[in-house]
């Protein structure tokens, strides 16, 4: 029989805190993580950050100007996962949202996710 978790229960040894991007299906860490391609690096989206802000806190730099959705700046495309908005349209087309398209500082990871970011860089 195994005993529940509990808070105050430690990890038994060798036991990952979440399972890398691209694990077994239906496996799914409750906070999002994102990794940044080309340049390899993973961080943790929690829900009440965008991804611009989260990407901050993990020491990653992403394109930006603006903040707000407007100038375009933060443009990178979700090459896996999915994203909800803090606005109700970003400044992208139909056509850019439908290809994958999405606005850094406006969006919010609603699962693991894989960003096509070429100008990415570590802060």
């Amino acid at each position: 029989m195994t005993t529940p978790k509990t808070p105050d229960t430690p990890n038994p040894p060798n036991t990952p805190l979440a399972p890398e991007i691209g694990g077994a299906a239906g496996q799914q860490h409750p906070v999002p993580l994102v990794r940044v391609e080309p340049l390899g690096v993973t961080f943790e989206a929690p829900p009440e950050l965008t991804l611009l802000e989260a990407a901050a806190f993990a020491g990653v730099r992403l394109p930006r100007l603006c903040r707000n959705g407007t100038c375009r700046t933060c443009i990178c495309r979700v090459l896996s996962g999915d994203v909800r908005f803090t606005i109700e349209w970003p400044g992208l087309s139909r056509e850019e949202k439908a290809e994958g398209y999405v606005l850094t500082c406006v969006a919010i990871a609603q699962t693991d996710l894989v960003l096509g970011v070429p100008d990415a860089t570590m802060l």
